[in-house]
């Protein structure tokens, strides 16, 4: 009922079509083609659009693990920690002295994944959203016992330890959970690309910043841009002391076109592209509990916790090169793959088929679940 090897998740929020398990390892795209925006409403044989296919699938696929797995009882406490690092390469000597975004991940997860595999470490590999992140999970999960809490840090020293064998001696991995420099200048990069490609039409940043075999992910970036109608448009508070220069607000720095939406009151850090907010890296960690009422539970008490957890790190206190005022990057993430229309953001009248949406599709929750 779908054309063959088409996936259309990066083309619909939130819905995936039960049929496209087959594609995915480790849950990423890597065969088939991914569906452009303009294609969505394509007609199928069976008489429906893709866009209501895989929506009515989605929803399917939803009620159908829901239902097999709603009255599962007893499953042991496991968890484990996803850590996403940055690669770094360094260059000159002296006030010369230059770290770039190290575009080489799509290089070196192939060779850590057969080096793993051969030694026998515990250690799985993915590709992320960028093409200098280097995501690592221990290769399989924590378990209940308080003394799991010991293999943790022995853990993520061993995956970064692997993978800083893998780099030369200018190059480094680090735990950054934002680079500092990115999209201050084309060379913020090594290699350094032209800027304003087809995919992002970034004004600051290369689409040679995502990872390059992965079609999920140009897809997604372009499809988020045209539902939208048009670049994304992401504003993060400057940081003003007495020896800040504040630019008055001017049409050049958004390249002659004016963003949706218009920028905030107040001087402010403009980014338009979705690598400002998924080229971020953090710490993730996934728990599984013994039921899905304990899990509930759970997700509605980390839901205030996060945030707090979030705050105390402030760990993102610079993007674009410019000193910030505020320290996290989670509206930085929001924003960056906000794809809704001007009417779904309240902006203009309502078209036919939409409906107001107070976050972006990637943002904070708008309810407890327990």
């Amino acid at each position: 009922t779908r054309p063959k090897g088409r996936v259309a998740f990066p083309c619909e929020r939130r819905f995936l079509s039960a049929d496209c398990a087959s594609s995915y390892s480790m849950g990423f795209l890597t065969d088939g083609t991914t569906i452009p925006w303009e294609e969505i409403d394509e007609v199928l044989p069976n008489g429906q659009t893709i866009r209501q296919y895989v929506k009515e699938h989605g929803v399917y696929q939803f009620l159908s693990v829901y239902r097999r797995l709603r009255d599962r009882q007893n499953d042991r406490l496991l968890w484990g920690d996803e850590v996403e690092f940055t690669l770094v390469k360094f260059s000159g000597s002296g006030d010369q002295r230059a770290a770039r975004a190290f575009l080489r991940a799509h290089e070196l997860l192939p060779k850590l994944q057969k080096i793993t595999e051969k030694s026998g470490q515990n250690i799985n590999w993915a590709p992320e959203y960028a093409d200098y992140m280097v995501e690592a999970t221990p290769g399989g999960p924590y378990g209940w016992k308080l003394d799991s809490m010991c293999d943790v840090e022995c853990s993520m020293r061993e995956r970064r330890r692997a993978v800083q064998q893998m780099l030369g001696q200018d190059e480094a991995i680090l735990s950054l959970a934002c680079f500092p420099l990115l999209g201050a200048s084309p060379e913020a990069t090594d290699p350094a690309e032209p800027v304003n490609g087809q995919t992002a039409t970034s004004l600051f940043l290369s689409d040679r910043v995502i990872f390059p075999t992965l079609p999920r992910f140009f897809t997604l970036t372009a499809n988020i841009r045209k539902r939208k109608g048009s670049k994304v448009a992401i504003y993060v508070p400057l940081f003003v002391d007495r020896n800040t220069v504040v630019d008055g607000f001017n049409e050049s720095q958004f390249g002659g076109t004016i963003p949706r939406p218009l920028p905030p009151p107040g001087p402010h850090i403009y980014m338009d592209a979705m690598c400002f907010g998924m080229g971020c890296s953090c710490l993730q960690v996934t728990y599984q509990t013994r039921n899905i009422q304990e899990a509930r539970y759970l997700y509605d008490q980390l839901a205030v916790l996060c945030p707090i957890f979030l705050a105390l790190s402030a760990a993102t206190p610079i993007v674009r090169g410019f000193l910030a005022d505020t320290d996290v990057r989670w509206g930085i993430i929001a924003d960056s793959v906000d794809d809704r229309t001007d009417g779904e953001r309240g902006l203009s009248d309502l078209l036919p088929g939409e409906q107001r949406l107070r976050g972006s599709r990637y943002d904070t929750i708008d309810c407890y679940i327990g």
